[in-house]
């Protein structure tokens, strides 16, 4: 094999490394999050201050 001068351009000159960084989640997202939270707190929340009270009241 005859070897050239000339050498092929590398396929990967044009790439861009992706950048690594975090997005933030979108206000929906966010918004659904937290009332997701506020209603599971809100559902339990009474069972468990019921319980505790009437422990505390015996």
């Amino acid at each position: 094999m005859k070897k050239t001068g000339t050498t092929k351009p590398a396929l990967s000159t044009n790439h861009k490394p992706e950048s690594h960084v975090r997005r933030l989640p979108s206000k929906s997202t966010t918004l659904a999050v937290a009332h997701y939270i506020f209603l599971s707190v809100s559902n339990w929340l009474p069972i468990f201050l019921a319980a505790e009270t009437e422990d505390w009241l015996r």
